[in-house]
């Protein structure tokens, strides 16, 4: 079983103060191919995303294909922006099944 984690480098947003996220990645042994889509909360600025640059497009943050099962951590820094919660949400790909 692949396991994947969220986390924040703080546990309260506050608006204005950059937030970095992580995401760990470890795909099981037979994963042939994977990728990750990240879709941070709607209007909060993302920058610094890392490991292969990744790609955002339509609010969303893409990372692969990964054609390996090493474990990865990918990050990004997202500034808090609006008075909604923020709500993040996310879907790994592995060998085309979600």
């Amino acid at each position: 079983m692949a396991i994947i984690k969220r986390a924040a480098n703080d546990t309260v947003f506050r608006i204005g103060i950059p937030i970095k996220m992580s995401i760990q990645i470890i795909p099981d042994n037979h994963v042939q191919a994977w990728a990750l889509e990240e879709s941070p909360p709607l209007n909060w600025i993302v920058d610094d995303f890392t490991n292969n640059g990744g790609a955002l497009a339509g609010g969303k943050l893409r990372w692969g294909l990964f054609f390996d099962t090493a474990e990865k951590i990918l990050s990004y820094t997202v500034l808090p922006y609006g008075s909604e919660p923020g709500k993040f949400s996310g879907m790994v790909s592995f060998d085309g099944i979600n």
